[in-house]
């Protein structure tokens, strides 16, 4: 690589000296045949002939314009990229500028002020065909065929206004040449300025060679940090060429890596490939031959050592350009992760254990659950019927142990009726589908009116969204959350329930506020535990598995749910329920 920056700085530096005194020469010789012939006419006929050849020059812009916007534009309708347009703009307020530059220049010349004209209503259909296309932004609607037709009558205008402008400064030079014989002294002046040119580009040469030289210890000094970088990392280091044919530098962690030859790597660049294991070489030849030399890789793959050993590799790579954007080089990064690929296996491996786990204990609620109801019931039944038929034969003591008997029954009924409703939230819960929370919310009012009706409570609610959302699911949690609100509401106040929804990222929270008797700060996370209660049996009904149900259907639906509150001034239940419904695993 360092005999390369040598070759090719020298054939540099060789070449511009070789050019620079070609350039001076020929400079001027040409100033002194051009002094010669026509110096003594500009001081009459100056003004006409600088006139002429901006004329020309800017029918030549306006020829490169109008052909660079039909590029630019293209480019902007296929990668749809703001540099395009900007691009595509700015050209066309040159070639209007262009127009009205010609208009000025040409003002005693009627023939050319009509040619304008015409080349002006030409730019503008062809400015309008392409707008279109831009405005609506699709590339099949570019008018290819009606753009090279307007381009070819427009190139056909400009080279008649170009002949024109010619054959006008043919007639000015043939009128120079009669006063060039006084242009001698001119000459000579030339000559001297020719030499002082020539010795001031000869400086100039010598101070780049200087400067070249000194940019040539730098790019060694960069090498040298590189490879003392690059062969003291555990990573493989490589630079290829742009068709990957010649391999250019590899690391010494190559040969530790893949327990083969740097120097054979170097003899047949595509050796590396060899050991790589047979379920995976040909999706990596793939990628190798699909792959364009400008795109950016990133693939991982198994190699087997020789030893037999098995190893992951993750291997990337990137172009390196030039300054005018040409990949010269493909550089690449192969790393060893095979111990991350084993502690990734090894972290699947548990937690398809742990999901097993949570489905096994799942069923284990549910069945257990489900068959003690049948002899919690027949207990119950029993103890009812011996109050009920021996009630008058029994004595104080026997009567109070029956309702005991009887009320734990019920209590357990009741605990093993909520312990199903909590295990059925994961399995019996339905695929979300959109959902009017209004209409849902309005439903559970309904089923609720007798509770609502009795504790005189106030409940309303703003305009709710459609969300993504089991239906059943998300009526139980309303249900669940206004029920709490009414169940510890204040003793001396009118229950009030406020539900509302607002927006937020990608996703909706909800809010469902009371004016309850509220909860201590400290109790905020405690109270979504199954079977926690903050009261007595005795003060307040119930199991401690609502607020519990309701995390476990928000949690469903991949949201959360707190509580806002304070001893006293009510609590406000929020969850969110995201617009992709959720992880329903």
């Amino acid at each position: 690589m360092k005999k390369e920056i040598s070759k090719n700085l020298g054939w540099y530096i060789d070449r511009k000296i070789v050019f620079g005194f070609v350039l001076i020469f020929s400079v001027f010789n040409l100033l002194g045949l051009l002094s010669y012939r026509t110096i003594f006419g500009y001081v009459n006929n100056g003004d006409l002939i600088a006139k002429s050849n901006t004329v020309i020059k800017e029918l030549d812009l306006i020829a490169s314009n109008t052909k660079d916007s039909n590029h630019v534009a293209q480019g902007y309708l296929i990668n749809n990229e703001d540099y395009f347009l900007n691009r595509y703009k700015s050209l066309e307020k040159s070639i209007d500028k262009r127009i009205t530059n010609l208009q000025e220049l040409t003002t005693t010349k009627p023939k050319q002020q009509k040619r304008i004209s015409a080349i002006k209503e030409l730019i503008d259909e062809k400015s309008s065909s392409i707008d279109n296309s831009i405005k609506k932004q699709d590339i099949n609607l570019f008018p290819v065929d009606h753009i090279n037709t307007i381009d070819k009558a427009l190139i056909k205008s400009i080279d008649e206004m170009k002949d024109e402008e010619h054959s006008l400064l043919t007639k000015q030079r043939l009128s120079l040449e009669k006063s060039a014989r006084n242009t001698f002294t001119i000459f000579i002046g030339l000559i001297l300025v020719g030499f002082i040119l020539l010795f001031t580009v000869y400086k100039q040469i010598n101070s780049d060679i200087a400067n070249r030289k000194k940019a040539l210890e730098t790019i060694k000094e960069s090498e040298q940090k590189f490879r003392q970088l690059a062969e003291n990392i555990n990573q493989v280091f490589w630079l290829f060429s742009p068709d990957r044919k010649e391999l250019l530098y590899v690391s010494p962690a190559y040969e530790k890596l893949w327990g083969e030859s740097s120097e054979q790597l170097y003899k047949n660049p595509s050796s590396w490939t060899e050991i790589v294991h047979p379920e995976d070489k040909e999706a990596v030849l793939n990628s190798l031959e699909n792959t364009s030399h400008n795109s950016n890789t990133d693939k991982t793959y198994r190699i087997v050592k020789k030893d037999g050993s098995l190893r992951w590799i993750q291997d990337r790579t990137f172009p390196v350009t030039d300054t005018n954007g040409e990949v010269y080089r493909i550089a690449g990064i192969a790393e060893d992760i095979t111990d991350f690929k084993l502690a990734e296996e090894h972290l699947q491996s548990i937690a398809e254990k742990l999901r097993r786990s949570n489905e096994e204990l799942e069923q284990f609620a549910y069945v257990a659950s489900h068959d003690l109801q049948e002899p919690l019931r027949m207990v119950s039944s029993y103890c009812q019927l011996l109050q009920k038929r021996y009630k008058d034969k029994l004595d104080g003591d026997a009567i109070e142990f029956i309702n005991y008997a009887v009320d734990g029954a019920v209590r357990m009924q009741r605990l093993i009726s909520d312990l199903l409703s909590y295990s059925r939230v994961q399995r019996k819960g339905k695929e979300p589908e959109d959902v009017n929370a209004k209409s849902v919310l309005q439903t559970t009012l309904n089923s609720l009116k007798p509770a609502i009706e009795e504790s005189h409570a106030s409940i309303t609610f703003d305009e709710l969204p459609i969300v993504k959302a089991d239906p059943i699911q998300l009526g139980q949690l309303f249900q669940n959350l206004i029920t709490n609100a009414l169940k510890f509401s204040p003793k001396e106040d009118t229950p009030k329930v406020h539900v509302s929804a607002k927006r937020n990222g990608h996703g909706w929270i909800f809010s469902v506020k009371d004016n309850g008797i509220g909860i201590d700060p400290k109790f905020s996370e405690r109270i979504f535990v199954i079977f926690q209660r903050l009261h007595g049996k005795t003060e307040y009904a119930g199991t401690g598995i609502g607020l519990a149900i309701c995390k476990k259907i928000v949690e469903r639906h991949g949201g959360n749910i707190w509580v806002e509150s304070e001893p006293g001034k009510g609590a406000n239940f929020c969850f969110t329920i995201p617009d992709k419904g959720g992880n329903q695993q």
